[in-house]
């Protein structure tokens, strides 16, 4: 008796072995937060969009795109499964993903992407946060306040007048090329920092690991500190410097006028030029 319960038990064993191993790869798909085995497919929706002065997107995995243009309009490059909402309540345009459709997880290198064309160059708010990808806006436009955030990617800035400014890195670079503005704050924890041109009145730096390089910065108040990294750049305007490594070299212009520069670095150097 006891013999027969053990064959059988063998017989089951080897006969869920065989039903995995001929079971038709085709019809297995897998999808986890790390990797896919079969990539997502993608799809362009266009949606044409009434007249907004701000912007408000929250996102997960898509890189996001703000461009002048002759219309107002939103494309999406993402998966049926994955839509998005859209609204425009008291002039704010609202982007979020539509969670009730979130069927499957998400492959964030699958190359989602949200890109929002406005007509209007001059716009009052934007917020931006999302958790992977890159955010980037492009020449011409202009915002009173702008609050940017990404957790891992990288965020570019190009010709844009901005009067206060945030923008935040976990992971990845922050790129900015003829910046304007009163208010400038740019931060990253582990990435690089690159200014090609700004004038600002208020121009704060921060970062954790990575090199802080600028060139050609017309400021009244410059703050810049570092952990691990170098910082090097070009001034316009005459300052008072305040500057400090505890294991760098420290090179900075000589102090002149009424404007202030404060630069702090723990292990890197400092080299300022005019």
């Amino acid at each position: 008796m006891k013999k027969k319960y053990i064959i059988a038990i063998i017989l089951i064993v080897i006969g869920l072995i065989t039903c995995l191993l001929t079971y038709p790869k085709t019809n297995f798909k897998y999808t986890d937060q790390f990797g896919v085995n079969e990539p997502a497919v993608l799809e362009y929706e266009t949606y044409i969009l009434d007249e907004f002065d701000s912007i408000e997107i929250s996102e997960d995995v898509s890189g996001i795109e703000i461009i002048k243009s002759d219309e107002n309009k939103v494309v999406f490059h993402e998966n049926p499964k994955h839509q998005h909402s859209i609204t425009i309540k008291e002039g704010t345009l609202k982007i979020g993903y539509r969670k009730d459709l979130n069927l499957t997880l998400i492959n964030p290198d699958d190359g989602y992407s949200i890109a929002v064309y406005t007509k209007e160059n001059n716009l009052k708010n934007l917020k931006i946060k999302t958790e992977y990808g890159y955010i980037r806006l492009y020449s011409g436009l202009n915002f009173d306040k702008a609050e940017i955030e990404t957790s891992t990617g990288s965020i570019f800035l190009e010709d844009n007048a901005i009067n206060s400014l945030e923008a935040e890195v976990i992971t990845g670079n922050i790129e900015a090329r003829n910046l304007k503005g009163n208010e400038i704050s740019l931060e990253t924890t582990a990435g690089n920092i690159s200014i090609d041109k700004a004038e600002v009145n208020e121009l704060e730096i921060e970062s954790q690991t990575g090199n802080i390089t600028f060139s050609d910065i017309d400021a009244k108040d410059i703050e810049i500190e570092n952990t691990a990294g170098d910082i090097k750049g070009s001034i316009i305007s005459d300052m008072n410097f305040k500057a400090s490594s505890l294991a760098g070299l420290v090179e900075v212009p000589e102090s002149k006028g009424n404007n202030h520069c404060k630069i702090t670095n723990k292990t890197g150097n400092i080299l300022i030029t005019k």
